[in-house]
């Protein structure tokens, strides 16, 4: 609409009427035909809204002819429905743009305002090509010919989408209409749909994998710990970057590993590897694999080792620091060299394998001990990530608890429905020193073993009764805080009741490193207990 056409718009018209007003002198050349003062107003009006887009007549001094009787009274339901299919348009995320048959603009909704910079007040009323001298619209306008999906740059430093259509009636073109889309949006667009059938292909093989009784989620939590872990975690997944995990057993170490892999991108195989449970004798062979004949007793096809199978993916070396010293040796080698030699063979085999490595403590309190190597460790850290104990993340227990009793139920074929409020008030308050691992075979115990679709304190292991009465607070109310350190004081004594005051073995029942057992007996001042 140009300036002239503004300052002339009639004043009181309703907001819907305001797109359709043209000047006195433009109507009377655009329908010389119509005779305002001889015609029926109504037919007038129809015939004008039919050759032209509707429109409403304005004088010089832009006060609008008979606007009151044509647009309240006798405005005919044609001109309704262009009302309202302007304003529906509007709504359009996509651009908009109509032109009649002389390239001049009838329509140019906000979307096209937005990805052309030119406002509607701007356009509307005038000639196309005086804005865009290469429009598409000028071309479908002059061919008559369709174009679909057409990028198209119609002033530098816009790239642009196009379809656009002719509109014929009775053999002639009466305009054209066009959508028009930023290239950068269909990218994106196009992007958050492949990313979205990735996630429903993996959702489908959890489903498949859920129904057989086994699964591939992943389960973390709310926590602020694990949230920032989370997204820590999904950074250094897409590179080849090195990762170190620390946290107590059980906590999920080789589950975050797999979600790592899962998230990398890389097509190879995860292939994960207890460092511990590998004698020195068998390191070689297990880690480099071997030939036919390499040794008595080998496979006569011979066998890939770890690196082979996991080349292109990911190996996951579990605790890490059990791992002795000359093992450490010729690991280093092959993660310098990023080769292997299988036993038997003279031949060296390329290997291209991300490297996940985990402990239950820190490979760095080793080093001053000389029970790890310095270069190793630096090898192997690149990025460092721990994982807190579950007694740690209590906002994380009961949706862990839900998570694990839908797919034990599952799994068993149980109509287990949930817990009663006793019982998940004390698997609250439980300290978990198995973490993750201990939940879950807790709750498998109680799925497969509850009397009846709720889980109540009777279905609970005995553990849970016999902390429940050696913890409960007498008295006095206590605070959560102190009846956790209650449960957690009788759960370290039960222990070392059971191993005669062995704060080694009483260690390994729970879970925990000797150093880490005896800092919490220090902190809940329980001293040394006689055998």
């Amino acid at each position: 609409m140009n300036k002239k056409h503004r300052e002339s718009s009639p004043k009181g018209l309703p907001v819907w009427a305001q797109s359709f007003v043209v000047p006195q002198d433009a109507a009377s050349e655009r329908a010389p035909h119509v005779n305002w003062e001889g015609q029926n107003k109504k037919e007038a009006l129809a015939g004008l809204l039919e050759a032209h887009f509707p429109r409403v007549v304005v004088d010089p001094s832009g006060r609008a002819l008979d606007v009151p009787a044509i647009f309240e009274s006798m405005l005919s339901d044609q001109a309704k429905e262009v009302s309202l299919l302007s304003r529906v348009l509007d709504q359009i995320q996509e651009g908009i743009c109509v032109v009649d048959e002389s390239a001049r603009v009838l329509y140019w909704n906000p979307a096209i305002e937005e990805l052309y910079a030119v406002r509607k007040e701007e356009i509307l009323g005038r000639s196309l090509s005086d804005f865009f001298p290469d429009a598409v619209n000028l071309s479908v306008l002059a061919s008559g010919q369709s174009v679909k999906d057409l990028p198209h740059s119609p002033r530098p430093g816009t790239k642009i989408v196009i379809s656009a259509s002719p509109v014929w009636e009775k053999g002639r073109i009466l305009g054209v209409v066009s959508s028009d889309r930023s290239q950068k949006d269909i990218q994106e667009l196009s992007q958050k749909l492949s990313e979205a059938a990735k996630t429903i292909v993996k959702l489908k093989q959890n489903i498949d994998l859920l129904a057989k009784g086994e699964t591939k989620e992943f389960f973390f939590g709310k926590s602020p710990a694990m949230v920032a872990g989370i997204q820590r975690a999904l950074k250094a997944a897409p590179t080849d970057v090195p990762l170190l995990i620390l946290g107590e057993t059980g906590t999920g170490k080789e589950v975050l590993s797999r979600f790592i892999h899962e998230n990398s991108g890389r097509s190879g195989a995860f292939v994960a590897v207890n460092c511990s449970a590998i004698p020195d004798t068998l390191f070689e062979s297990e880690f480099f694999g071997y030939v036919r004949g390499a040794f008595t007793g080998a496979d006569q096809k011979g066998r890939a080792g770890y690196f082979e199978q996991a080349h292109g993916g990911t190996l996951f070396l579990d605790e890490i620091s059990e791992l002795p010293w000359a093992q450490q040796t010729k690991l280093l080698r092959v993660l310098q060299e990023g080769r292997v030699r299988p036993l038997g063979s003279e031949k060296e085999i390329p290997v291209a394998v991300r490297i996940i490595s985990a402990s239950n403590e820190n490979p760095r309190d080793l080093l001053e001990q000389k029970a790890f190597r310095v270069d190793l460790y630096y090898r192997l850290q690149g990025v460092t990530m721990t994982i807190p104990p579950l007694r740690e993340r209590k906002e994380d227990l009961e949706d862990l608890l839900e998570f694990f009793r839908k797919r034990s139920a599952l799994r068993y074929g149980r109509s287990i429905t949930g817990f009663s409020p006793e019982a998940l008030r004390l698997l609250c308050a439980y300290p978990w020193y198995g973490n993750i691992r201990e939940l879950e075979s807790a709750v498998r115990q109680m799925v497969i073993l509850a009397k009846g679709a709720v889980i109540d304190l009777a279905d609970l292991p005995a553990e849970f009764t016999y902390l429940a009465q050696s913890a409960a607070p007498q008295g006095a109310s206590l605070s959560l805080s102190e009846h956790l350190l209650q449960v957690e004081r009788a759960f370290i004594l039960k222990a070392l009741e059971e191993t005669g005051g062995n704060v080694q073995q009483s260690a390994l029942r729970l879970g925990l490193a000797r150093g880490t057992l005896q800092y919490r007996m220090k902190k809940l001042g329980i001293g040394p207990q006689r055998r």
